[in-house]
């Protein structure tokens, strides 16, 4: 039986199990290697890995936690799990495994709108995070699709990284007050229905309207709709809350859910996502698991 077992091996995934190594408890990752950004193909903001594929970071990451002789990484799905007498039974694709703590940390999947050319394009030229992203399009054209009221104020952000700015409503109705902000702002706003991205192998060259418009983009950025990757919370019976594009998984100090030895980190468990979030928040899940096996 583990000290410790981590479901997703992802950046938060990676991030606890290393703490719980160092602390020479027996720690193992259950990883099906599909993380939320790799489509992308550069990740940005990342302290001393700024430029580097997600990728990269991640096998870097694998190799170092594996050299210590208390961490494992096994490539399965963890199908269900249950607690039974301050033990957690995993029952995994290859059987089952037990530990005494449980670290969440299997991400969010992206809920992508059936536009054509757009899922071609994402994590490439179709992007939810500026501060990730919007560096390497200074001064193009950008666009932003609006989904939420949080499209508005986002439009005025991206301001900061290039003045041809255009909302797209995709049909959406727009209300006085927005209208006027963003006339304000001197953004213009285009409010025909979207039929299709133009793209080369990802990198977008227009946007093409109901109209039979293209209007030329070099990005646009879109806040999508997203949901946790399986249903182990929902099974472990976590407290979860839905936020402005999703449920999320309530946590509180040291990133511990509503349930006594079990804790969640990275996406699953924060409505803001970058790499340095889900890594900081990896490292507190992994050392509070350490410490309540001590306590």
């Amino acid at each position: 039986m583990d000290d410790v077992i981590v479901i997703g091996g992802s950046f938060a995934g990676l991030a606890a199990a290393l703490q719980v190594a160092r602390a020479r408890r027996h720690v193992t990752v259950l990883d099906t290697g599909m993380p939320r950004n790799r489509f992308a193909r550069h990740a940005h903001g990342v302290l001393g890995q700024d430029g580097q594929s997600p990728s990269t970071i991640l096998d870097a990451g694998r190799r170092q936690l594996l050299e210590y002789s208390t961490a494992k990484i096994v490539e399965t799905r963890a199908k269900t799990v249950r607690a039974e007498d301050d033990v957690f039974r995993i029952e995994t694709e290859g059987g089952v495994l037990s530990a005494r703590r449980l670290v969440l940390a299997y991400g969010i999947r992206d809920d992508l709108p059936e536009l054509p050319g757009l899922a071609e394009c994402w994590g490439i030229s179709v992007l939810h995070c500026p501060y990730c992203h919007a560096h390497e399009f200074g001064d193009r054209k950008l666009g932003i699709i609006m989904s939420t009221e949080h499209s508005i104020p986002a439009a005025r952000m991206l301001q900061d990284w290039s003045p041809d700015v255009t909302l797209f409503t995709d049909g959406k109705p727009l209300d006085d007050e927005a209208r006027r902000r963003l006339a304000d702002w001197n953004i213009p706003v285009i409010e025909d229905a979207l039929t299709e991205i133009v793209h080369d192998e990802g990198r977008m060259e227009a946007v093409r309207l109901s109209s039979g418009k293209s209007v030329p983009l070099d990005a646009t950025f879109i806040h999508t709709r997203h949901a946790p990757s399986c249903d182990l919370a929902l099974q472990l019976g976590c407290e979860m809350e839905d936020g402005a594009l999703g449920p999320f998984v309530v946590v509180g100090e040291g990133q511990e859910t509503s349930v006594p030895g079990v804790y969640a980190a990275g996406d699953l468990a924060w409505q803001s996502h970058n790499i340095s979030w889900a890594m900081a928040h990896g490292a507190s899940a992994g050392i509070a698991a350490h410490q309540s096996l001590i306590s």
